[in-house]
């Protein structure tokens, strides 16, 4: 009995483990800084917006460039941003906040 709980126990931490790590390769991924490009791009009014280097953990997110294109309409045409450091807290892995559920 006690060598199939420590098998069990050693499942569920090896799975969440597993769960943890497909999380951050996915949050660091070509299609998710693809989606977060066009989401900014909704935010900021953009037309174009490139995310260059994202690296997002579960406690940190950097990005080495942002690059927003507006084209000739707007005042600012382009601009580029680098070195963009900030916190995340690590719930933001399971999605956006999405307030107080109650």
């Amino acid at each position: 009995v006690k060598i199939r709980t420590a098998i069990l126990a050693l499942a569920v931490l090896l799975a969440l483990a597993l769960v943890g790590v497909f999380m951050v390769v996915h949050q660091n991924s070509k299609g998710h800084r693809e989606s977060l490009e066009a989401e900014v791009a909704e935010w900021t009014g953009a037309d174009e917006v490139t995310l260059g280097r994202l690296k997002r953990l579960p406690w940190s997110c950097s990005i080495d460039s942002a690059r927003f294109n507006w084209g000739r309409n707007f005042f600012v045409k382009d601009l580029e941003v680098r070195k963009v450091v900030g916190d995340v807290d690590w719930p933001s892995f399971f999605g956006p906040d999405r307030g107080d559920l109650s």
